[in-house]
């Protein structure tokens, strides 16, 4: 029996297909299971015992939805689409029937893959709509998580998140682990430096240490470590199972965090809570006026805040208090 789970994005994303593919396992022990995404964050799911193999793809049309040597091929671009080229119907935790079930009647409110930008703001705008409706009868529990579980048939939870640690050197004894702000994909997610710095100075005793893509030298203090670009993903795995909690904004690094089974301080500007957040967390941040959220809602939203005319930073994120971070922080030492 052959499987094949695709999705595509970032590092949470890809990350998010070890749930189903430790489902999986658990159903089809003798399965190859095949996972799929885009080449620069699918490695973050490399050395999963559950897992047999890592590809790549870019289109839809790169996916083998009518390729007889595949038995289940399931997307979980933004929603969830199964098909199951061989011809036989497989049963899950649910039926077969009620899984495609499931799926037709949101298909085209949710399922995005490669159809064009206008779909994509659609998509947020009916998840919205589904919430308000409790369309799928999960009431608070609602989230990406939870959806993505309901349409596939398949019973997970984050718990089931799992990512390969590698030992490294040099950390700290005791620390928290700070997300470097880095703008290379725009500012709306980025809480502003000079708050960070203020978060830094309330706490002279604590060591804050930071991970990366590219160093941010406008963070300083003392009990500041720079570790930015000096790890690879699995060894950031690994420093996070090290450290006290993680404080982020929104990002990879909070659902890599959740992997390693340690808390977050997470801080949502344009994206949701109720559909990113983990109850475990502490989620800081309001969807409120000026704006409710511009997640996919315009063309570049992450580069910058259409509301604010100020800064590119995010007005809902940039009016996250300091004061309240530091409170949140005294709340996980406690």
């Amino acid at each position: 029996m052959t499987i094949f789970l695709s999705t595509m994005g970032g590092f949470g994303d890809s990350l998010m297909l070890s749930m189903p593919a430790n489902r999986l396992r658990k159903l089809f022990p003798k399965a190859y299971i095949i996972v799929s995404g885009n080449k620069d964050f699918i490695q973050i799911l490399g050395s999963n015992s559950d897992i047999n193999e890592i590809r790549t793809h870019s289109h839809f049309n790169d996916l083998p939805v009518l390729n007889p040597k595949f038995d289940i091929v399931m997307d979980f671009r933004y929603a969830v689409k199964t098909f199951f080229p061989s011809g036989k119907k497989y049963d899950l935790d649910i039926s077969a029937e009620l899984i495609e079930r499931r799926q037709k009647e949101v298909e085209y409110d949710l399922w995005v893959n490669d159809i064009p930008y206008y779909r994509m703001m659609l998509w947020q705008q009916n998840l919205e709509k589904f919430k308000a409706y409790d369309t799928f009868g999960l009431g608070e529990k609602m989230n990406w998580y939870s959806i993505i579980s309901h349409l596939s048939g398949l019973n997970f939870t984050p718990k089931n998140l799992f990512v390969h640690k590698e030992r490294i050197g040099g950390l700290p004894k005791k620390f928290i682990a700070v997300s470097s702000p880095c703008p290379l994909r725009g500012y709306s997610k980025l809480y502003p430096d000079e708050k960070w710095n203020e978060v830094f100075k309330a706490y002279p005793k604590e060591t804050f240490v930071l991970f990366g893509i590219s160093e941010n030298n406008r963070l300083q203090g003392k009990n500041v470590v720079h570790f930015e670009r000096k790890s690879n993903m699995f060894q950031v795995a690994y420093a996070l199972g090290r450290s006290k909690f993680l404080l982020s904004e929104e990002g990879g690094l909070v659902h890599i965090n959740r992997a390693v089974k340690k808390r977050s301080i997470v801080l949502f500007g344009p994206t949701q809570k109720w559909f990113f957040g983990y109850p475990d967390n502490i989620n800081l941040g309001e969807n409120k006026p000026p704006c409710a959220f511009c997640h996919n809602q315009y063309p570049f939203w992450m580069s910058k805040c259409q509301k604010n005319i100020r800064s590119p930073y995010c007005v809902n994120l940039e009016q996250i208090p300091v004061k309240r971070i530091i409170e949140a922080i005294k709340e996980l030492n406690s």
